[in-house]
């Protein structure tokens, strides 16, 4: 398929989320993936390889994790046997990030290479535990050079103020900044 655009909304909850999971294996031309409520380990497995067919055109990625797979992505991005561990910087075109529920508890600097962060311009984190961590490690290896950068934390504490400072502290061409932090 020549689609270059998907969205997915799904329903853990839904009468029909116990079916089949969804096919994805045509889809290789993507530039924009956005699924909201991924949460069945057998969803996760669909988007983990329409990542890797579409990883070279992926320019927007909006990811909403439900459930045990919250730590999915993570995990994934730092496992020894991930393609996406093997190459750093593997999502070239990726610009746009919007992650929700993604959490970042004990993440490396080999998933912050492989999210390209260093080459984002814009950035949209929504109540992701152990966001803190992410913070640290991503200026530990770029300095990312956002023009947008967004973050909520009602539920989840970021932890100490000096993160969130030292990472914003480093920008020079971000335009756009919104920030919802649980103190």
């Amino acid at each position: 398929s020549r689609m270059k655009s998907l969205s997915i909304a799904t329903n853990p909850s839904c009468w029909n989320s116990s079916r089949e999971s969804l096919d994805l294996w045509r889809f290789r031309h993507l530039r924009s993936i956005s699924w909201m409520g991924l949460s069945r380990a057998s969803d996760f497995a669909e988007f983990y390889g329409v990542l890797l067919r579409n990883e070279k055109n992926l320019h927007d990625l909006k990811l909403d994790v439900k459930g045990s797979q919250r730590s999915a992505l993570i995990r994934s991005l730092t496992t020894r046997q991930s393609p996406f561990h093997e190459i750093p910087n593997r999502f070239q075109s990726l610009r746009i990030l919007y992650l929700t529920g993604v959490v970042f508890k004990s993440i490396t600097s080999d998933a912050i290479s492989s999210l390209n962060i260093g080459r984002l311009e814009s950035l949209t984190l929504h109540e992701c535990p152990e966001v803190g961590e992410f913070l640290t490690t991503s200026i530990r290896v770029v300095q990312p050079t956002l023009k947008s950068f967004e973050l909520f934390t009602y539920g989840n504490p970021l932890g100490s103020p000096s993160t969130l400072d030292t990472f914003l502290r480093g920008f020079q061409s971000l335009k756009r900044l919104y920030l919802s932090v649980d103190a």
